[in-house]
């Protein structure tokens, strides 16, 4: 049976079949809240007993039958976009964020239905430590408090290249690094985006180990004209041996740039040399000029100077390898280069700049195979000033 809160005891009475039985367990009994028992025994002349049981439930002052619950757990506990390991009776995690990551979004629920959750979220994170502290609060007023600690990095943040947009939007330092994917390609609104942020963007190439290959740097505050660029680079590329022929067969590397005609202002790149060349090694950079496939895009003037040509090397520099063993070179368009420590054009061309030496260095290319060339670009020439 079930009586009101105010009900305090109850007067039991009963009386046995049998005059000779007897009956024990009547009387007042006194009610707790919620579960009551009462016992009536009855015992027959010969011994024998049988029980009765009264099953009394007295109410809270809420009016209810059953106890508040103490359950403070969580059922689980998310943190989107990065896997927790959760356990009912771990009361703290850790999770890393890169730094263009302003806020994180978290997810609780309460192991019990009558439990409430509360998020104490700060929303946009500051660099270094930030708590998220989520507190579950029992139907009876228990509490239990879980905590996340979330580090939000102060170093440039390593992106994809879906990710870069939004880091370069929310990055609170001023490099951003994306790892180049299959395309290779840094469109107009992307640099309009960094010029606007006043970024500056690395494109980094990894080799299946996770080492640097190359990395492009664009300084967005430098960017004048947005021209996309093109960032792929091969050193195996079709034209490698026709090079390194060329070359006389000097050691040293092939770069194959996809080509862009222009580069923003402010654009560099830095080549790992360190498989080839130690720190402090001056080494040169060419620029290959094809004739065979650049004659019909070359102006008039540029035909008349390729007649004139030697080689088709063109000095474009020398720099020094650094202590991470890269050279970092500033280019104006992007197209095939050679660099070397050879010298692959005469001294006198190269002014008063004193260079490293090679044991190979080119002096001309091999008879046959440039007369070729040449007579190809003067009959193209040729016809030029006939069409005329």
């Amino acid at each position: 049976i079930t009586v009101e809160n105010n009900v305090e005891s109850l007067n039991i009475s009963a009386a046995a079949e049998d005059a000779k039985a007897k009956v024990s367990g009547t009387g007042n009994v006194v009610l707790n809240v919620y579960e009551n028992r009462a016992n009536i025994t009855v015992t027959a002349e010969n011994g024998s007993q049988k029980t009765y049981t009264i099953n009394i439930t007295r109410k809270d002052e809420r009016g209810s039958t059953v106890p508040l619950s103490g359950n403070a757990e969580l059922a689980s506990l998310e943190v989107e976009g990065y896997p927790l390991e959760f356990s009912v009776d771990t009361l703290e995690y850790q999770v890393d964020v890169k730094n263009h990551i302003p806020s994180i979004s978290v997810n609780a629920k309460a192991d019990h239905s009558e439990a409430s959750v509360d998020i104490d979220n700060p929303g946009e994170l500051a660099l270094g430590k930030n708590e998220i502290t989520i507190t579950v609060t029992a139907e009876n007023g228990a509490e239990k408090t879980y905590t996340i600690i979330v580090h939000r990095d102060d170093s440039p943040s390593e992106v994809a290249m879906e990710e870069l947009e939004d880091a370069i939007k929310n990055s609170t330092v001023k490099e951003v690094i994306v790892l180049q994917d299959n395309g290779g390609i840094i469109d107009e609104d992307l640099l309009q985006l960094l010029k606007d942020q006043e970024k500056t963007l690395i494109i980094r190439a990894l080799d299946e180990e996770g080492r640097t290959l190359y990395e492009w740097v664009i300084d967005g505050e430098a960017i004048e004209d947005l021209l996309g660029v093109k960032t792929l680079l091969d050193f195996n590329c079709d034209n490698r041996e026709k090079i390194i022929e060329a070359a006389n067969f000097a050691q040293g590397m092939v770069l194959a740039f996809d080509h862009n005609e222009m580069l923003p202002t402010g654009t560099s790149i830095r080549i790992n040399v360190g498989d080839y060349y130690t720190e402090g090694t001056l080494i040169n950079l060419y620029y290959y000029e094809n004739l065979e496939t650049d004659a019909e895009a070359l102006s008039d003037e540029e035909l008349e100077k390729l007649l004139e040509a030697e080689n088709p090397f063109q000095v474009k520099g020398e720099y020094v390898v650094d202590a991470e063993g890269f050279v970092t070179i500033e280019l104006e368009h992007t197209s095939n280069y050679f660099l070397t420590r050879a010298v692959l054009v005469e001294e006198e061309d190269l002014g008063n700049t004193s260079r490293g030496i090679d044991a190979n260095i080119f002096v001309y290319l091999s008879g046959l195979q440039f007369l070729a060339i040449i007579g190809m670009v003067v009959y193209k020439y040729q016809i030029r000033r006939k069409q005329r």
